[in-house]
């Protein structure tokens, strides 16, 4: 009878496939992007709240679904036309390089009774090409991000607001986060460590 349960992630990255980046920020413009389904619980419109009251930022929004429409007219109820970008879709093989572009990757999931995040493959590519993670507490993200990026309350516009202003405020936070985070990927999710963990486990069990 098995004593415990592993759980291993369904997708590493290979780090090869990021791009060398200067991390030092000079620009004081912040490129933040959000990569999903724009469904109610992947909660876009939190995110475009809580970028209500911020200067100096691009928000790139990659992804469609049922909510475009009404993310359009919101972005247009708020007046932020000239810092929201669409693309409705980018070639997988096309992420690394986008994401070494981008300062800060944002998942604003929201539990609901049927559904909660699950491992998001996008957070360990955001790590890998030293972008920041901002995630809601929704399901696994926290455990996902650890202490490599920032954690905020669901549902919690201003919350997330107040925590994007940080890390664009804060350069030593900035650059503390892009380092743990790199380090996270590193030590835990390329795809060699993950097919050395599943093999450790299948010898010990056979």
């Amino acid at each position: 009878m098995f004593k415990s349960i592993e759980v291993f992630p369904q997708y590493g990255v290979n780090l090869n496939d990021f791009l060398e980046k200067d991390i030092k920020k000079e620009s004081k413009e912040f490129n933040l992007v959000y990569i999903g389904r724009l469904t109610k619980e992947k909660g876009i419109e939190i995110l475009l709240d809580a970028i209500y009251n911020i200067q100096n930022i691009k928000l790139h929004i990659i992804g469609t679904g049922p909510l475009l429409q009404n993310i359009k007219n919101k972005i247009n109820r708020l007046n932020l036309q000239d810092r929201v970008i669409f693309y409705s879709y980018i070639d997988r093989d096309k992420i690394p390089e986008f994401l070494n572009k981008m300062d800060i990757l944002i998942l604003p999931s929201i539990t609901t009774k049927n559904w909660k995040e699950q491992f998001g493959r996008v957070i360990i590519e955001a790590f890998a090409a030293k972008v920041v993670v901002i995630g809601s507490d929704s399901g696994a993200i926290p455990e996902v991000i650890g202490d490599a990026g920032i954690v905020f309350k669901e549902k919690e516009s201003k919350d997330l607001s107040n925590k994007i202003k940080d890390l664009m405020e804060d350069k030593e936070l900035f650059i503390k986060c892009i380092n743990k985070g790199y380090e996270r990927v590193k030590n835990n999710y390329t795809n060699e460590i993950i097919a050395e963990k599943i093999d450790k486990f299948y010898k010990r069990i056979l």
